[in-house]
């Protein structure tokens, strides 16, 4: 899949939000809690008709709590599924958020609004690859949904699986994969990019590309 490229000029420091990664592209630095957000309202998804599952990575690894100490993609992620929880698209959507260090700990599938509490994983190491895994499990259980994945991670493998090789996996799994990268990263040449900047709404610019992504399906 090309991505189509969706670059905001002129605003630094760097962060990305993607969907579709291919091959390597450089962000900057921001430091240790990158992840900043407004705390406005919850931001409002277009209503649509087709089922959607939704499956959001979580990167709880220790260099991601390094970099974002108060959580805020934790609260990013909360804001989100309230969105969701607000507007589905059908009564048959799902929810899945896949909590991941060296392991994984998965909250739902489950509607939306019933995400009310969500696991957390623990470890030493980081391991998307097999964050990526369980996402193809989730996927599978529901093939009649429109699929959606959502990784926040600093993107630093552990596993010595090639981050390229996890990129390729999730888009094997659907085109529509959102990624908000953390921190001094490559994300990816032609790909659908919106760039970020400390005391932007991460919660607001995640829905943002889910609606676009329900507009045109």
């Amino acid at each position: 899949m090309e991505g189509r490229l969706l670059r905001e000029r002129g605003r630094t420091p760097w962060r990305w939000i993607g969907l579709g990664l291919l091959a390597a592209c450089a962000a900057a630095v921001l430091g240790p809690g990158v992840l900043s957000h407004s705390a406005g309202s919850t931001p409002t998804l277009v209503a649509c008709d087709r089922p959607e599952a939704v499956t959001i990575l979580l990167d709880d690894s220790p260099s991601v709590i390094d970099l974002d100490r108060t959580d805020q993609r934790g609260g990013a992620v909360r804001r989100v599924l309230s969105s969701l929880a607000a507007e589905p698209c059908t009564g048959d959507d799902v929810v899945a958020v896949v909590s991941f260090a060296d392991d994984q700990v998965v909250t739902g599938p489950a509607p939306a609004a019933d995400l009310a509490h969500l696991r957390r994983a623990g470890g030493r190491s980081t391991d998307i690859a097999a964050a990526a895994r369980v996402a193809d499990e989730l996927t599978h259980a529901r093939a009649d949904a429109r699929q959606l994945i959502v990784l926040v991670s600093d993107l630093q493998e552990g596993s010595g699986t090639p981050i390229d090789a996890t990129f390729e996996r999730l888009l094997g799994i659907t085109d529509d994969v959102i990624v908000v990268s953390i921190g001094e990263v490559d994300v990816g040449a032609g790909v659908s990019e919106i760039a970020l900047r400390t005391g932007d709404d991460i919660a607001a610019r995640i829905v943002e590309r889910l609606n676009h992504d329900r507009r045109n399906r």
